[in-house]
C-alpha cells in the first residue's frame, strides 16, 4: 500500500510477457494485430507512428511480420520518455519503484505542493493506480501503534508509517467515487473491518420530473444589430422590424402539456429588456432584466465607454451576439467581452477556430459546470476597472514555461510517413496589456518524440482574466504553418511544476496520445 508500483510505466519483464505471448504463439504477427495487441494493453497511439516503426523494423524482410522481441522494441519506442526516465531517477532510490517518501519529496520540490506528506502520496496511489484500474482487493498491513491507534507499514522494512484511520479516510474518499461494487479489505493484525466503517453515506437519490417543453420557440430575428435575444411583448418591437415585402411570421406554436408549477417558476430568472443605453438602463432597468447587444456595437463601448460597459455588467446579465453578416458563421474573440464582463458571449459553437477555443478552454474552470464566478472588481458595482488602463486592479505575475518535449504529436498532412517539422507557439489572451505570442525553435522531422527544452517568459498583469494556450505547429514553409493540436485553459489553472499539456484537435476532439511536457513557475 505504501509503494508507487509500477510508477511512470516501469513495466516488469515477467509481467508484459505474461499479457503479450499468447498473441505470438504461431510465432509472429502482422500489422494489424500489433495495432489490437496495443489496444488490448490500453496503450494510447497515433497510427501512423506505431505504421512508421513497424515498418522501419520490418525494412529489410521479405515478410511483413514481427515476432515478440520486435514488439517489445516497438512497444518501448512508443511509450519511452527519456525526459519522464531522467526525472524518476531523480527520485527514485533504486530506478525502479518509488517510495512514498520519495513520492512526498518529489510533490515537495518540482510539484511545489509543500503541504504534502505520505498520505498525500497515498492518495495519489490509491486515486490513480489500484482502485481505478479495477482492483477490488485491498491488503492493508496493521501493526501495533502508540496510544493504541493501529498504524499501517510494510513490516520490517524502512517505509513511513500511517495512521490506520487516516488510510480507512483515503478509501472512502476514493474508493467508491467511480465504484458501485464493494471493496474487499484483506487485514493484518487487526480484526476485519466492516464495510459500514468504510462508507457512511448511503447514495441518495432525488425524485425526477419533467420540465416543460415548448416548441418552435423563436427569438426576435438577431440580424439588427440591436435586436434582442429573449421573447418580448409586441409593445416592444419596433416598427422598423414589420417589413411590407416579408410574411408576417407565425406566432410560436405552444404544446399544452402539464407541468409542474415548482419546476416552472425556476425555468424563469431574467426578462429580457431592449438596450437603448448605458444611462437608460441604470435609471430604469430592472435587475432581473437582461440587455443583448450586437457584437459591433459592443466592441465600440469596449473602446469608448468601457468604464460604463463594466458598471453595467456589474449590475446587469449582459449578452453580444455576433453581427447578422456573419453569413459564414465566423467567431469574433471572445476575450474582449469577457474583460469587460459580459455573462453570455454568443458564440457559432459549429464554426472551430481560435474562439471556440478560447471558450472552451475558459469554461474548463469550476469543473466544467458551465458557470464562473467573475473577478470581484467585475462584480463591484464601484468598480473603475477598465481592460486599457487596469492601474491599481493589477496583480502582475511573471510567469515561466519550460518547454520541454512533444509525445506523439500528429504528423504532417504533406507527410507520407509519420513526420512533421514541430514548433510550439505558447499564447496569452486577457487585457490588451497581457497580449502575447512567443514561439518555440522547429525541430526536423520528428513528431514522434521533439525535444525543444526551451523557456518562455511573460509578465501577466491581470491574472484573473488570462488564458494560456499552448498551439503546435508544422512549419510548412517559412511563411505558412499547418495546425496539428492546441490546448487552452485559465492562466490560474495553470498548476506549477512538471505538466502534462494533452492535445486537441482543431474541432476539440482529445488527441489523445499527443502531449507536450512542460515545466510551469510564476511568482
Amino acid at each position: 500500500m505504501t509503494w508507487a508500483r509500477s510508477f511512470l510505466n516501469v513495466i516488469s519483464h515477467t509481467w508484459f510477457l505474461s499479457i503479450i505471448q499468447n498473441e505470438f504463439r504461431t510465432g509472429k504477427i502482422d500489422l494489424d494485430s500489433t495495432m489490437k495487441l496495443l489496444e488490448k494493453l490500453h496503450m494510447p497511439f497515433d497510427f501512423a507512428h506505431v505504421k512508421h516503426v513497424f515498418k522501419k523494423t520490418i525494412d529489410k524482410r521479405k515478410v511483413h511480420m514481427i515476432n515478440i522481441e520486435d514488439f517489445r522494441a516497438i512497444y518501448r519506442t512508443i511509450v519511452h520518455r527519456l525526459e519522464f526516465q531522467e526525472l524518476f531517477r531523480i527520485y527514485s532510490l533504486n530506478g525502479k519503484i518509488l517510495a512514498d517518501t520519495e513520492l512526498t519529496e518529489f510533490l515537495k520540490k518540482e510539484q511545489y505542493e509543500t503541504e504534502a506528506c505520505e498520505t498525500t502520496a497515498l492518495e495519489i496511489i490509491l486515486k490513480y493506480e489500484p482502485i481505478e484500474e479495477g482492483c477490488r482487493c485491498l491488503e492493508i498491513d496493521c501493526w501495533d501503534g502508540s496510544n493504541n491507534e493501529p498504524v499501517v507499514y510494510h513490516g520490517h522494512t524502512l517505509t513511513s508509517k500511517i495512521p490506520f484511520q487516516s488510510v480507512i479516510e483515503v478509501i472512502d474518499k476514493y474508493a467508491f467515487v467511480a465504484l458501485k461494487f464493494k471493496i474487499l479489505i484483506k487485514n493484518k493484525k487487526v480484526g476485519t473491518i466492516e464495510e459500514g466503517m468504510l462508507r457512511r453515506h448511503l447514495d441518495r437519490h432525488g425524485e425526477t420530473g419533467e420540465i416543460s417543453d415548448f416548441e418552435n420557440m423563436s427569438d426576435e430575428d438577431e440580424t439588427d444589430e440591436k435586436a434582442p435575444l429573449y421573447p418580448k411583448s409586441d409593445s416592444s418591437k419596433r416598427k422598423s422590424d414589420q417589413k411590407p415585402s416579408s410574411p408576417p411570421r407565425k406566432k410560436a406554436k405552444m404544446k399544452k402539456i402539464k407541468i409542474a408549477i415548482a419546476l416552472s417558476d425556476l425555468v424563469i430568472y431574467t426578462k429580457s429588456q431592449k438596450f437603448v443605453s448605458f444611462e437608460h438602463s441604470l435609471a430604469n432597468q430592472k435587475c432581473y432584466e437582461n440587455n443583448s447587444i450586437g457584437e459591433v456595437r459592443a466592441q465600440k463601448f469596449v473602446k469608448i465607454s468601457a468604464k460604463e460597459f463594466v458598471s453595467h455588467t456589474s449590475r446587469f446579465i449582459t449578452r453580444i451576439y455576433p453581427k447578422g453578416t456573419r453569413t459564414n458563421s465566423s467567431n469574433y474573440n471572445p476575450q474582449e467581452f469577457w474583460n469587460v464582463g459580459c455573462q453570455m458571449v454568443a458564440l457559432n459553437f459549429q464554426t472551430p477556430g481560435v474562439p471556440m477555443e478560447l471558450q472552451n478552454g475558459k469554461f474548463l474552470d469550476n469543473g466544467r459546470c458551465g458557470y464562473i464566478l467573475k473577478p470581484e472588481f467585475l462584480r463591484n458595482r464601484n468598480s473603475t476597472f477598465t481592460p486599457h488602463n487596469v492601474g491599481r486592479y493589477s496583480k502582475p505575475i511573471s510567469l515561466s514555461i519550460r518547454l520541454i518535449s512533444g509525445h506523439q504529436l500528429p504528423p504532417s498532412n504533406l507527410s507520407k510517413t509519420n513526420k512533421a517539422d514541430p514548433l510550439v507557439q505558447i499564447e496569452i489572451y486577457g487585457v490588451p496589456e497581457d497580449q502575447a505570442k512567443k514561439k518555440s525553435s522547429v525541430i526536423k522531422s520528428n513528431a514522434l518524440s521533439p525535444r525543444w527544452n526551451e523557456t518562455f517568459s511573460f509578465t501577466i498583469q491581470v491574472p484573473e482574466l488570462a488564458l494560456i494556450r499552448f498551439c503546435v505547429k508544422d512549419e510548412i514553409s517559412l511563411v505558412a504553418n499547418e495546425f496539428l493540436g492546441q490546448y487552452t485553459l485559465p492562466l490560474l489553472s495553470l498548476s506549477k511544476g512538471y505538466r502534462n499539456v494533452p492535445l486537441l484537435s482543431k474541432d476539440g476532439d482529445n488527441l489523445e496520445a499527443a502531449s507536450l511536457f512542460v515545466h510551469v513557475w510564476y511568482y
